[in-house]
C-alpha cells in the first residue's frame, strides 16, 4: 500500500496547528513525535512566515534546514491573538536555558538583578527608560451611531448577530462614493466625549509630578485622526499651570501615523489630509505625518499581525526620543493590540491590568524599558524594545538545576 506523502503528512500537522493546539488546556505542552511529523510541521510554520501571517524572533532560513536528531528536544512558544496563531518562539533547549538563567538581559549594559533570580526585582537604568502615560480618545461620533443602531435593530427583531452587521454596514464605504464624503468619514467627538476630555485635563492638572502639573510633558505624541487631536488638544492644547512663579507653555504636541487606530473598511478610521487638520489645530507638529493625504486606510481592515507590528514599531521610536516622559493619545484597538503583546510573565491580576479594554478617555501609565533588539549584535547604545520573553522558556529554569542521576 502506498503511504502518506510529504504534503499529506503537512496537511495532518496544519490541522493539528489549527484545530487541537488552540484547545490545549494550561500553557505548558511536551509532544513526542517523529522526524518526519516534526519536518512538515515546521514546513507549515515556515510557509506562513514566508506569506507574512506569522512572526519569529530567530533565523527562519536556518531553523528550517536543520534536522532533528535522535532524542532531541527543542522548545517552541506560540501566541495567540482573537483566535489567530500571531508569533512563534524556537529555541533549542541549551539556549532555552539560557535566556531562562540570564533573564535574556545578562550582558546588555542594561538591568542589574537583585539577590535571586525568583526575588521578584530588578534595577533598570534610568535613561534606558521612558515614562509613557496612554491615553484612549474620548467618545465619539461613530461609537453613538454603532450603539444607537445595534440597540434598535436588536429591540426590533430580537437578532442580535443581525442588529450587530447592521451597525457595522453604517461605519462602511457605499459603491460609487467617496470615503471622504461619508458624514462619519474621520469622526469627531461628541459633546459627551469633549465632556470627557476636559475630565480628564481637570483630574491630570491637579495631579502634581515633582511639584509640576501632571499634564507638562515633555512631549505629546497624537494619532492623526481628528477625534484623537481633539482629544489631546482639550487636554494639553493650553498651558498646564504655573512651576516656579512661571507659567508653563504647552507642550510640544507632535503627530505619528503609527499610533492611529487600526485602519481600512471602517470610513471612521480614514483621517482627513494634512492640510485639513493643519488648519484646525495650529498649534500641532504635523511635519513628521508622512503624506497630506491619507494613503493608507483601504477598504481592506489591517490585519492582526500588521497592527501589532506597527505597535512594536511605535514603541521602538518612542524609545529612541531623548523625552523621558511622554504622553500619548491613540485608539481603543491600537492600544488592545499593543498591551495584547505584553504581559506573559505576569500575575494574573497585573496581566488583567495591563491588557484590559480601553475606556474612553482612560489614562495607563507604563514604564517603557529598552533593552535592544533580539539577536542584532551592536557595539553602540540600544535603543529598541526586546518583545519579553515567553512563560514557557521560564518555565525551563529549573532543568539547569537538576542534580541528575
Amino acid at each position: 500500500p502506498t503511504g502518506e506523502g510529504n504534503p499529506e503528512v503537512r496537511a495532518r500537522g496544519a490541522k493539528y496547528l489549527d484545530e487541537r493546539l488552540p484547545c490545549v488546556e494550561g500553557t505548558h505542552l511536551a509532544i513526542v513525535s517523529h522526524k518526519g511529523w516534526l519536518r512538515e510541521f515546521r514546513h507549515t510554520l515556515k510557509t506562513r512566515l514566508d506569506t507574512g501571517h506569522l512572526r519569529a524572533d530567530f533565523d527562519v532560513e536556518d531553523w528550517e534546514k536543520t534536522l532533528y536528531g535522535n532524542a532531541e528536544v527543542r522548545v517552541a512558544s506560540f501566541r495567540w491573538q482573537d483566535g489567530e496563531l500571531t508569533s512563534v518562539v524556537s529555541r533549542s533547549v541549551d539556549n532555552a536555558l539560557v535566556l531562562a538563567n540570564a533573564a535574556g538581559m545578562l550582558g546588555d549594559g542594561f538591568e542589574f538583578a537583585l539577590g535571586q533570580p525568583q526575588s521578584g526585582f530588578s534595577i533598570f537604568l534610568a535613561e534606558r527608560t521612558t515614562k509613557v502615560h496612554f491615553i484612549s480618545v474620548s467618545e465619539g461620533e461613530h461609537n453613538v451611531a454603532v450603539h444607537r443602531i445595534a440597540k434598535d435593530h436588536a429591540e426590533f427583531s430580537g437578532d442580535h448577530k443581525a442588529a450587530a452587521l447592521e451597525a457595522e454596514a453604517t461605519l462602511l464605504r457605499q459603491d460609487g462614493m467617496a470615503t471622504r464624503h461619508h458624514n462619519l468619514h474621520d469622526a469627531r467627538l461628541t459633546a459627551k466625549g469633549r465632556k470627557e476630555a476636559k475630565a480628564l485635563k481637570g483630574i491630570l492638572s491637579n495631579r502634581p509630578s515633582g511639584g509640576r502639573p501632571f499634564t507638562a510633558f515633555n512631549l505629546v505624541v497624537v494619532s492623526p485622526l481628528t477625534r484623537a487631536c481633539e482629544t489631546a488638544n482639550i487636554v494639553f492644547g493650553e498651558t498646564p499651570g504655573t512651576y516656579g512663579g512661571e507659567v508653563l507653555p504647552p507642550p510640544r504636541i507632535l503627530v505619528r501615523e503609527e499610533c492611529r487606530e487600526r485602519y481600512g473598511k471602517y470610513v471612521c478610521d480614514s483621517r482627513s489630509s494634512g492640510a485639513e487638520l493643519e488648519t484646525e489645530f495650529p498649534g500641532f507638529d504635523f511635519s513628521e505625518l508622512e503624506s497630506n493625504e491619507d494613503v493608507w486606510h483601504t477598504d481592506e481592515r489591517e490585519s492582526p499581525l500588521a497592527i501589532q507590528d506597527r505597535a512594536i514599531e511605535f514603541l521602538q521610536w518612542l524609545s529612541s526620543r531623548p523625552e523621558r516622559c511622554v504622553a500619548v493619545v491613540t485608539h481603543h484597538e491600537f492600544l488592545r493590540y499593543l498591551f495584547g503583546q505584553f504581559g506573559d510573565t505576569l500575575h494574573e491580576e497585573d496581566r488583567s491590568l495591563l491588557q484590559r479594554t480601553a475606556a474612553n478617555c482612560q489614562l495607563r501609565s507604563v514604564v517603557l524599558c529598552s533593552h535592544g533588539p533580539t539577536g542584532v549584535e551592536s557595539d553602540g547604545p540600544r535603543s529598541t524594545i526586546r518583545v519579553p520573553s515567553f512563560p514557557s522558556v521560564g518555565s525551563l529554569a529549573s532543568m539547569g538545576s537538576s542534580d541528575g542521576g
